[in-house]
């Protein structure tokens, strides 16, 4: 839709008045404001200043004595303190308050109460003793409430007060209509009042005289309050007397100013369209002449002359408009006859250029100023980008995430003439770019040259394109061999460092494993025992790998461990479809596994080159806890010395089996929870070099093996705490647990204080599997702890997990 000139400079010219006029009525009305509520502030602290004199010490005694008397009789509980912002509630019963109130303590204080509400009326008032009596009409005190309030003892933050005396301590219907409204309850000494909603009033109590930060408005109008401290003769604050002033008439007063403003900005928005529109109606018929001669000159009407009276700027114009035409209606005489002239010429070029390109083998376009490509270009681009690119714009050739870079860069050479070809090719985004060409994704190269015309003005760019996509396979092939070859022989290398019978009882624990975990997979379905029994085994599995330095193995362990822990939390991914998945990450970590073992079977018939070593099984069980703790501390930053005893024997083998898998839990667990760090024990004034013992005993028919750490030490009150955050505790079984009934906490499965997960620690699974391995074996696992100086595991087997002695 076209808008006119007139409505655009009308409108401008609107918007400025209302903008001006608004900020500047806008910033008065503040002001204004401001000024008004500094006034009536000042005002009412004024009042509360003189007011607070009526307070002789009499009075102020007497406040102190009802003070005590009222909290004599008070019967506070619980909820009376749990009131919320500006509700009440009363605290003494009903016969006790009317009898407090008839005392001579209580009618003193309210006296001075009503004297004060009733010097703010305009006529004069008796001088004897005041009543309470309904609001008068006629002559209403501009006070309308006046009150004393004193801090309670069980709330040190004074935002719950209590009433000591209020000048309209009865109940009354003020307002005429037949019953009490909550407004016009009355305010009996002792009620308690929450006015946390009231800081002025709070702060009071620290001897200075506060108002209401805003008007406040109720059915009787618009209200301020002052809050003056009446103090006792050592300067100590008595109570903080409330007094509640009517600003209806100032504010009824600054409402009437604030739409007088606004009626004066409208009033001005309104002249001002009306002024602007009469000035463009002058301004814009010269412009409109103008606008039809030149429709005329587009229509070809070379005659049209400009009749403009004005010998301003617009009458200037009007005569250069027709000069112009006189020169256009010589030109277009002449023009037909080149025209001709050049098109022949043109297309003798265009078919020599054709030729050229249709039979080139590169790729060759050309883009315009505009960012278009012409449709000169080789026949080699169609087949390369996968279209006609022929009138489309150059950048949307190409995937949505380049094309605003690729539309920069064209606008960049084509406009920036002074920077070099090179700094561009530096900053080229289709060096080399992947497009999807129908079925095939094409790796292509761009070059870009600028072409200029005879006036060395950019005309256009010159585009060729490089296929690199056969090249691209090659390079790809070869880095994936690469690293094929890279990788086996990095896990050659993992194996010769290996004791060949630590190596080969690994294997056979591990493929024993992996295939009891495919097997339980294909028929666990929606059973939960059978996920956690196999996310279990695949931990083991990878704590053991990773010991060895078997990263390939402990990388397949731990994708299929992650797969199982995210099918175990939720309920509605034990779908088979999902389990088939976890199925294929077990196969191909038994492949993982059988490749290791084909290694080894290699290594091994190499006579010349390898040697097998024999390695009892005490020795293995050494050197498979060193490893673990040299990987664990230097993962975690810790300096760990391991020392390993064995007074029991030789382990069966089959328990041999089940050791291995206690050991390799406990044993991290003591280097990642127990053993601190050498920051941490430095300050603590322990050795930074952190200490792990392993000790294995036979005695009265039991094996003891004692996994002791000189560490942190367990901190039961952090287990109880992430128990009750995990739902395994609530807080009140956490507060009657015993010490030892908080420790078993962390043989359960899937528990574990550790904060974040890693591949070490936070899986909650560990200790359950070490207490799981003792019991298969007849045995039991215990902890000995004290925080600060040591955590101790001690699992106590029968005798018959040792080898029998002939």
């Amino acid at each position: 839709m076209r808008i006119s000139f007139g409505l655009k400079l009308a409108f401008a010219t609107s918007m400025l008045a209302f903008v001006t006029t608004s900020a500047g009525l806008g910033y008065f009305y503040k002001i204004t404001r401001q000024n008004v509520w500094n006034e009536l502030a000042e005002r009412l602290a004024d009042m509360g200043r003189t007011g607070q004199f009526i307070f002789s010490a009499e009075h102020r005694r007497a406040i102190d004595r009802l003070n005590e008397l009222s909290e004599k009789d008070s019967s506070r509980n619980k909820d009376h303190l749990s009131i919320g912002p500006g509700e009440s509630i009363s605290v003494i019963s009903g016969s006790r308050v009317h009898e407090i109130e008839k005392s001579d303590d209580f009618i003193l204080v309210v006296q001075a109460l009503r004297q004060i509400k009733n010097a703010s009326r305009k006529g004069m008032v008796n001088l004897g003793i005041l009543g309470q009596e309904p609001w008068p009409k006629d002559d209403p005190p501009r006070v309308r409430f006046t009150y004393l309030l004193v801090p309670i003892p069980e709330v040190k933050d004074r935002s719950i007060l209590k009433f000591i005396a209020d000048a309209d301590y009865e109940a009354g219907d003020e307002n005429g209509n037949g019953k009490i409204d909550p407004e016009e309850e009355a305010s009996e000494i002792g009620k308690l009042y929450n006015v946390s909603a009231q800081p002025g009033l709070m702060a009071a109590f620290d001897g200075k005289v506060r108002t209401s930060e805003e008007y406040y408005e109720d059915q009787w109008g618009k209200w301020m309050s002052a809050y003056v401290p009446i103090l006792r003769a050592d300067g100590s604050v008595a109570a903080v007397m409330g007094i509640d002033m009517s600003a209806t008439s100032q504010f009824n007063l600054l409402e009437k100013l604030y739409y007088i403003c606004i009626a004066v900005i409208g009033g001005s928005v309104v002249l001002a369209i009306i002024l602007s529109l009469a000035l463009s109606r002058l301004i814009a018929s010269p412009i409109v002449a103008l606008r039809a001669g030149a429709e005329r000159v587009k229509a070809r009407d070379y005659s049209t002359q400009i009749v403009v009276k004005s010998k301003d700027e617009l009458g200037i114009l009007a005569s250069t408009f027709n000069d112009m035409v006189r020169e256009v209606r010589t030109y277009a005489t002449t023009l037909e006859d080149r025209v001709k002239e050049r098109t022949a010429e043109l297309n003798e070029s265009r078919g020599q250029m054709s030729d050229i390109l249709r039979n080139i083998q590169e790729g060759i376009l050309t883009i315009d100023r505009s960012g278009k490509v012409n449709s000169e270009y080789s026949g080699r681009v169609p087949d390369m980008l996968g279209k006609q690119p022929e009138g489309l714009e150059f950048a949307d050739l190409f995937p949505a995430q380049l094309q605003n870079s690729v539309r920069d860069f064209v606008g960049q050479l084509i406009e920036n003439p002074f920077m070099s070809m090179r700094m561009f090719a530096a900053a080229n985004p289709l060096s080399e770019v992947r497009i999807l060409s129908g079925d095939q994704e094409k790796v292509l190269s761009f070059s870009f040259s600028r072409v200029k015309n005879g006036a060395g003005q950019i005309e256009k760019l010159l585009v060729v394109i490089d296929d690199r996509t056969e090249q691209m396979k090659l390079e790809r092939a070869l880095a994936e061999r690469e690293a094929e070859q890279s990788a086996r022989i990095e896990k050659l290398y993992q194996i010769l460092n290996l004791d060949p019978n630590v190596f080969k009882s690994f294997l056979e624990e591990a493929g024993r494993t992996a295939d009891v975990v495919v097997e339980k997979l294909a028929l666990a379905g929606s059973d939960r025992s059978a996920l956690d029994l196999c996310f279990r085994e695949v931990h083991t599995l990878k704590g053991n790998a990773r010991a060895l330095g078997l990263d390939a193995i402990a990388k397949n362990a731990h994708e299929l461990e992650d797969v199982l822990d995210a099918i175990r939390k939720d309920p509605e991914s034990s779908a088979q479809d999902k389990l088939a998945g976890a199925a294929e990450l077990g196969k191909k970590l038994i492949a993982e596994i059988q490749d290791g073992g084909a290694l080894f079977d290699k290594i091994v018939n190499m006579k010349d080159v390898f040697r097998v070593k024999t390695l009892d099984a005490s020795a293995e069980i050494a050197e498979r806890c060193e490893r673990i703790v040299e990987q664990e501390a230097l993962a975690a930053g810790k300096a760990v010395a391991f020392e390993f005893e064995n007074r029991a024997g030789v382990l069966r083998g089959d328990a041999l089996v089940r050791v291995r898998a206690m050991l390799g839990h406990m044993i991290r667990n003591a280097v990642v929870h127990g053993i601190e760090t050498p920051d941490a024990r430095k300050e603590k004034g322990k050795a930074i070099d952190g200490s792990i013992r392993l000790l294995m005993t036979h005695n009265d028919g039991q094996v003891r093996i004692a996994v002791e750490d000189d560490g942190a030490g367990l901190d039961q009150e952090r287990i109880a705490r992430h128990a009750i955050e995990q739902g395994i505790l609530t807080q009140e079984q956490a507060d009657v647990a015993s010490p030892a009934e908080v420790l078993r906490l962390i043989f359960r499965p899937g528990f574990s204080t550790a904060e974040r997960v890693t591949e070490s620690a936070g899986r909650g699974v560990g200790l359950d599997v070490v207490e799981e391995e003792a019991r298969a074996l007849g045995g039991n696992v215990r902890v000995e702890t004290k925080r600060g100086t040591f955590t101790k595991f001690i699992v106590v087997l029968p005798e018959s997990v040792l080898e029998k002695r002939d």
